[in-house]
């Protein structure tokens, strides 16, 4: 009788573990949950990719600066090139909207 007590209590304690484990997974499965964990995991990789930007600033300040230069006059290419547009004296022609599609006509009969 002794091997089916044992036997019972094992199937309870198993009983129990799946029962928890089943909760820690629908816990994660949670929507708001998983896109916390996610959010969590992306703060995470940003704060070591500032600091390996920080490290690699640091070491070669130079080509950092260079690099946020070309990086300014990108974002910027359309400013910088009507500033030396007017410089030069050229007018530049203003961005137009694009005339309407024409209309599509029917080509049903009438009779």
């Amino acid at each position: 009788m002794s091997e089916y007590v044992q036997a019972k209590r094992d199937a309870e304690r198993a009983r129990a573990r799946l029962t928890t484990t089943l909760a820690e997974l629908k816990a994660r499965l949670n929507p708001a949950a998983f896109a916390e964990d996610q959010l969590d995991m992306v703060k995470t990789n940003a704060v070591k990719a500032a600091g390996q930007v920080r490290e690699a600033v640091a070491a070669r300040p130079a080509v950092a600066a260079a690099g946020a230069g070309l990086l300014l006059a990108f974002l910027f290419r359309k400013s910088i090139g009507r500033g030396i547009a007017a410089l030069r004296g050229k007018d530049e022609e203003p961005d137009l909207p694009l005339p309407p599609p024409p209309r599509a006509t029917s080509s049903r009969r009438t009779t």
